[in-house]
């Protein structure tokens, strides 16, 4: 999908741009560390995204052929959110992410919109955030905070995380 008067366009991480969309996820998430922000992302190995490639659930925002941000949709059940896990399997949005070079380009915000209008037949869909700043962005772009809660990780400290969804028409 294509940004109309742009040569920015939205698809599928290609396979063999694996390496390209992790280093963009890792870069973001270097990024926020440096301005005291923890994120999520930061924990995200290779081999996990490896494996949502090969589920063909990896996206990029490509421009001038080059990835600038990131962003996987999977179904899974929400495990840290054990109130609606037993609603079974539903769409995540997980690592967004934008190149530090493309911060305020409107990389995210694209990917956002791009990412709103797949897999369609798939209901709804969610996303957590670690709840100090994201939760305004995503709220702008037409999520809605439905829980919050502290998540407990082993070998680091609590994550306040908001858990939201955009509820599809």
């Amino acid at each position: 999908m294509n940004s109309p008067g742009s040569n920015r366009r939205f698809a599928q991480l290609e396979d063999d741009r694996v390496h390209e969309g992790f280093a963009v996820l890792q870069r973001a998430g270097e990024w926020l560390t440096s301005l005291g922000r923890r994120q999520r992302i930061t924990n995200t190995t290779f081999d996990n995204y490896s494996l949502w490639q090969s589920d063909g659930d990896n996206y990029a925002v490509l421009e001038s052929d080059r990835v600038v941000a990131v962003a996987t949709l999977r179904l899974e059940v929400l495990k840290d959110w054990p109130d609606y896990s037993e609603c079974g399997p539903s769409l995540m949005l997980r690592g967004l992410a934008t190149d530090p070079d493309f911060r305020g380009s409107g990389a995210g915000t694209f990917a956002i919109d791009q990412i709103k209008s797949l897999r369609m037949d798939e209901g709804d869909i969610y996303l957590d955030c670690v709840s100090d700043f994201l939760p305004d962005y995503y709220q702008r772009h037409g999520f809605e905070t439905i829980d919050q809660r502290i998540l407990n990780c082993p070998d680091e400290p609590p994550y306040d995380i908001t858990l939201m969804q955009f509820a599809r028409p």
